[in-house]
């Protein structure tokens, strides 16, 4: 007659993730010897987190005086047998001066961003509590649909030249703040 039985040591590890020390004792009754084996059991969360709901493409209009516009992007819904730990983003914008790269995290429903006008793509981070990740984007565009405003000094006066009539004024000269 040989008897075996068991007994469980839970570890967590991440999330929902754990391993698990089994002890066997296995008994003979025959020779009333016992003998005892430890097995080690890992339950390990694998898949990233998956998106549930496609981000929409956002469009809006750059304001009048600094063409960026304020973009709220919203939180990528996602599900994960661990819990989303986190989502983080990541804005690639060419400038003049060369790329200008910002990141952030979501804290809330929505994370806003300042954008100017142009074509974005947001890379959206998606990690759960076992360091498994997802990559979404989510397309941003800023339109600048707003024209140049000149502002000129109204009253203007200059001195013509006695010999050619003719008189030069520099636009800079006019100008009292166009934009």
């Amino acid at each position: 007659k040989i008897i075996s039985r068991y007994s469980d040591t839970n570890y967590p590890i991440c999330g929902k993730s754990r391993k698990i020390r089994r002890q066997w004792t296995i008994t003979d009754w025959c020779t009333r010897e016992d003998t005892t084996g430890i097995q080690w059991i890992k339950i390990m969360d694998t898949t990233a987190p998956v998106v549930t709901q496609a981000p929409q493409l956002i469009v809006k209009s750059a304001a009048a005086h600094d063409c960026n516009a304020p973009i709220d992007i919203p939180r990528p819904k996602a599900t994960d047998c661990s819990g989303v730990a986190a989502i983080n983003y990541t804005i690639e914008i060419m400038t003049p001066s060369g790329p200008k790269i910002w990141t952030g995290t979501f804290s809330g429903p929505t994370a806003r961003v300042f954008l100017p006008a142009g074509n974005h793509i947001v890379q959206l981070f998606i990690l759960d509590s076992c360091s498994n990740t997802t990559l979404d984007t989510q397309d941003v565009i800023v339109n600048d649909q707003i024209p140049p405003t000149p502002v000129c000094d109204e009253r203007t006066t200059t001195t013509l030249d006695p010999t050619s009539c003719w008189s030069r004024i520099y636009a800079a000269d006019l100008d009292n703040g166009s934009h």
